[in-house]
């Protein structure tokens, strides 16, 4: 592959997105303001889902067992059907031994050859379980490396604002229902990161140029997005569209001063057609040929790419309706808003609708601050005009979302669950959009918004947590029994030592995040 000079694309700077998210002449310790807040977003996912992992009664979320089923054979060197009997670890507490089919065998096998290590570890070294938590632990850091993914996309689409990358990574990553899934044995999580991995370099592709690294990564990302996920597959998509776009999007001005004639530009053109055409073929061979046999073989065993219609079949569901009239349904996406807030959670103590009200507060406050900055925007005489790249990846990223509304609505209209967790995809790009909001609110030279947002996303984790807890312990005892009870049953150590850390994590975490966001705010304001 050529680099971009020999395909009439201007080279594109050497720094990595992280860095040049910060604009030439910010002091150094913007960066290190950059490098401290995704520190602490990451540090509060991980200690949140970590609790989740550590606690959360095995294979009680009814997913997890053929999840883990799935993982089992695969370490087994064997590739499951949905009629393929779920296997069951050594030891496991007769509760759990049931027979139930491995109905998770239309996902692709990435993340399940993934956590099949420390599971068949813990078999072969006579501690299964111990195998199983290492399993959801790895899950989580899964997950992890999808927070950075998100301050990566917020760093391309958003160049000389660190704070919102900050914000956005917090935002979308901290939402309560994507922290419980996440310490568990699903492949939400890592749907999550490999579809935001491969939307951040397309945008990086479009708005900084191709080089062979970057569209060497891009193919990578997209074919473990497919790979992973049926979710992957419009990412991948999207990169290979972005592939193909990149080298004609940074045509114009590659010439050399006066020297120009119409010969020169059209093969120029030429050139660069062929550059983006040849992008576009090595992002979606390597997708092809790391993925396409996974659904060819679902096509083949159930007649459709993604074995859907087999799989709500085994579970006698029909369809409901089409499309159109859950696209149409306010109620609907009100009620798959509300669950990505903490619906896996039923409050004792308050209204169910009362888990509904942080999450729409979040979105009044984001769309309230939307309209504030679009406001200003149009007040401004001198309106600055976004580069063609920066427009195109833009576009691309919000179209994304949907796309996985769409997806949604079929899938509901077929039969299926509505289940929120199948738009984590998008999340990355949902907290992006929050976080431009909140950063045109009052008190925006200090970050004061998403500060605020942050803080109390932590807090409705806790509190959704223990409930859970609660909800699922026999008797239903108080939060706090609940908690100690789970935290002893699951570690085999009293609450207070195991909760206190986690305490003292999780306020080190919001210091940091506040920290940064205090500091990248105001230079920004400055600036």
């Amino acid at each position: 592959m050529d680099p971009p000079s020999q395909v009439a694309v201007p080279p594109a700077p050497g720094p990595a997105p992280a860095p040049a998210g910060v604009p030439e002449g910010r002091p150094e310790r913007s960066r290190g303001a950059l490098a401290l807040g995704l520190a602490g977003v990451l540090l509060a996912f991980t200690v949140l889902a970590g609790l989740h992992a550590l606690s959360v009664r095995p294979f009680l979320p009814a997913d997890e067992m053929p999840h883990t089923g799935y993982a089992l054979l695969v370490g087994r060197g064997r590739l499951p059907t949905l009629t393929t009997p779920t296997p069951l670890l050594p030891r496991m507490p007769r509760a759990y031994q049931n027979r139930l089919r491995v109905y998770t065998a239309n996902h692709p096998p990435l993340y399940y050859a993934l956590v099949a290590l420390p599971l068949r570890l813990g078999v072969a070294t006579g501690h299964p379980m111990v195998g199983f938590a290492a399993a959801r632990l790895l899950t989580v850091l899964l997950g992890g490396a999808g927070v950075l993914a998100v301050a990566g996309l917020a760093l391309v689409l958003a160049p000389g604002r660190p704070q919102l990358a900050v914000a956005a990574a917090g935002v979308g990553s901290l939402v309560p229902s994507f922290v419980h899934i996440s310490g568990l044995v699903h492949n939400d999580a890592a749907g999550f990161t490999t579809a935001t991995a491969t939307l951040a370099l397309s945008a990086l592709v479009l708005v900084r140029g191709p080089s062979r690294g970057r569209v060497a990564a891009l193919a990578t990302a997209a074919a473990a997005a497919a790979l992973t996920r049926a979710s992957g597959l419009p990412f991948a998509a999207a990169a290979v569209l972005a592939a193909g776009l990149a080298p004609l999007v940074h045509l114009e001005g590659s010439g050399e001063p006066g020297t120009d004639t119409p010969e020169d530009r059209g093969q120029r053109r030429w050139r660069t057609a062929v550059a983006g055409a040849r992008d576009a073929g090595v992002v979606a061979g390597v997708t092809a040929l790391a993925a396409g046999w996974f659904y060819l073989r679902n096509r083949a065993l159930y007649g459709d790419i993604g074995g859907t219609a087999a799989n709500l079949r085994q579970f006698g569901m029909r369809p409901r309706g089409s499309p159109d009239q859950f696209l149409l349904s306010a109620g609907f996406w009100s009620r798959i808003f509300d669950q990505l807030w903490g619906r896996f959670a039923d409050m004792q103590f308050l209204a169910k609708d009362a888990l509904a009200v942080p999450g729409r507060v979040v979105g009044v406050l984001a769309a309230a601050g939307l309209a504030l900055g679009g406001a200003r925007l149009l007040a401004r005489r001198a309106r600055p005009r976004p580069a063609a790249g920066v427009l195109l990846a833009w576009l691309l990223a919000l179209g994304m979302v949907p796309l996985l509304m769409v997806a949604l609505a079929t899938y509901v209209a077929q039969g299926g669950g509505a289940h929120a967790r199948y738009l984590y995809p998008g999340l990355g790009v949902l907290g992006l959009v929050a976080a431009a909001g909140l950063a045109e609110l009052p008190g925006h030279r200090r970050g004061l918004a998403a500060i605020a947002v942050l803080a109390g996303e932590v807090v409705l984790n806790l509190l959704l947590w223990a409930t859970f807890l609660s909800r699922t312990s026999r008797g239903r005892p108080s939060l706090a029994g609940a908690v100690a009870g789970a935290v002893r049953a699951t570690t085999g150590l009293p609450a207070w030592p195991v909760c206190g850390v986690a305490a003292l994590l999780l306020a080190a975490a919001l210091g940091m995040c506040a920290r940064a966001l205090w500091l990248l705010a105001a230079e920004e304001a400055a600036g």
